[in-house]
């Protein structure tokens, strides 16, 4: 049992937390405002959670809606 929980621990799992996701589609190239994101409740493996961490840089590609 304790091997199990273990292999559990050391295993990468997605979680449910809130999470920033692009508002509208972000075209490459521009840069990302307040407006252009807000926060989802969604199961994500990795993302943002600070919105100052985001907000100010540049799209190297285009964002979609809700991703």
């Amino acid at each position: 049992m304790i091997r199990i929980f273990a292999i559990c621990l050391l295993c990468g799992t997605c979680a449910q937390a809130e999470v920033l996701v692009a508002s509208r589609t972000i075209s490459a190239n521009s840069v990302i405002a307040s407006d252009d994101i807000l926060f989802r409740d969604i199961i994500a493996p990795s993302g943002f959670s600070d919105p100052s961490k985001v907000v100010g840089m540049e799209a190297r590609n285009a964002i979609f809606a809700g991703r």
